[in-house]
């Protein structure tokens, strides 16, 4: 083509790639042939190339077809200079790169589409990260991470923390800085427990374990956990978990514990049944002097029985009518005396207290309360009265006889 543009020759393949006689091409300008957007790089790309005279690299444009389609094509344009005549031709090469633009392109959109999924999946993660560390700043518990096969231990200030110490002082850590400060009983409780997770007999590890604080007081942890990756042979490679101060409650539950067994042990030695009953009088808790007393285990009447069943069945209708007066009127029972009838058909005599339980706004919940065994009491009370009758009767006798 000459400097300006204007087609002076193009080779068969012209036809084959554009569709154009040559007759349509020669004589027109380029640009006729170029999207009206790739116009001015085009423009540019030819003058830079007569005006520096040297070889230019490869322009990328849209070139249009005769069915008035556009395609990929790439060119270059070297200058030549006829020695004779000083005529100067633009001379280049091109090839349709349709297919491999399509292919670029689509590997571009791909390249966006993946940053834009990293950008979204690191922003996700970003946000767990905050969520997690919110999560364990509020709940103020300690993390592990575990390397069951080295014995390699990643530990969080707050687990240092919780037996006195900063993650400095007892670094560097590994799984022998649990077994440390682990009570040596609860270690064998908590390696137990552990195995039984490896195994998949547990979903997940928790043991309440002692520990030994930096004040010399064992303290107590809810140690929970779970394996999160395995090695290619199925054994456990990675475990993670949380380490929660538990002290207070487990103390407070220590002391509960021994008020009932306290309070278990009067009532043994007292005979007394201590119970609970739901507002249809189904007994929800009964201690283990109701075998003593009634020759029934506690399994067998919670859930299962109503106090009143237990009273004789002569009189339990108006037993039963008596008792639902009282919880209509959500009133206690105060010395009450009543007869009970054993598993074996005894009869036995109690002296019931008991108060209702009562929700927040007032609704019936149950009763809570106790029956004494008074029946030798009351064996005694009836002889003792039966006698002084009998002394009664004679005396009388006596004073009707004549001196």
């Amino acid at each position: 083509m000459t400097p300006e543009g204007v087609f002076t020759y193009v080779s068969p393949k012209w036809k084959e790639f554009f569709g154009y006689e040559l007759g349509e091409t020669i004589g027109q300008l380029f640009v006729h042939f170029v999207h009206p957007d790739d116009v001015p790089v085009c423009v540019a790309f030819l003058r830079e190339t007569v005006e520096e005279g040297d070889k230019k690299p490869w322009v990328e444009y849209r070139a249009r077809c005769n069915s008035g389609a556009y395609v990929w094509y790439k060119a270059n344009a070297s200058l030549v200079k006829d020695d004779l005549t000083d005529a100067i031709t633009v001379v280049g090469i091109g090839r349709d790169i349709s297919e491999s633009k399509r292919t670029r392109e689509k590997l571009q959109q791909f390249n966006e589409l993946l940053e834009l999924r990293v950008q979204e999946r690191t922003e996700a993660l970003e946000k767990a990260h905050h969520r997690l560390e919110g999560i364990l700043r509020g709940t103020n518990v300690g993390t592990w991470e575990w390397n069951v096969q080295t014995g390699e231990a990643i530990l969080n200030e707050r687990w240092a923390e919780i037996i006195g110490y900063t993650l400095e002082e007892i670094s560097p850590v590994s799984v022998e800085t649990w077994m440390k400060f682990a009570h040596p009983d609860d270690l064998k409780k908590s390696n137990t427990i552990a195995a039984k997770h490896f195994c998949g007999e547990l979903d997940y590890y928790e043991a309440e374990c002692r520990m030994k604080h930096r004040d010399g007081q064992w303290i107590w942890v809810l140690d929970r956990g779970k394996v999160a990756t395995w090695t290619e042979e199925g054994k456990p490679l990675l475990m993670l978990g949380t380490h929660m101060d538990i002290t207070k409650s487990k103390l407070a539950e220590m002391a509960l514990q021994n008020s009932i067994s306290r309070i278990d042990e009067l009532s043994e030695q007292s005979g007394t049944m201590i119970w609970e009953v739901d507002a249809q009088g189904l007994f929800t808790y009964v201690n283990h002097v109701s075998e003593s007393l009634l020759g029934y285990p506690s399994k067998e009447m919670v859930g299962r029985k109503h106090f009143y069943d237990l009273h004789p069945e002569s009189g339990r209708s108006e037993f039963k009518a008596s008792a639902f007066e009282t919880f209509a009127q959500k009133q206690p029972f105060v010395n009450l005396v009543n007869a009970m009838q054993t598993k074996d058909a005894r009869q036995v005599w109690v002296n019931t207290n008991g108060s209702p339980i009562l929700s927040d706004d007032g609704t019936l919940m149950g009763y809570r309360g106790s029956d004494t065994n008074i029946t030798e009491s009351k064996k005694l009370k009836e002889q003792l009265q039966q006698a002084q009758k009998m002394g009664s009767s004679k005396k009388s006798v006596g004073k009707s006889e004549p001196i």
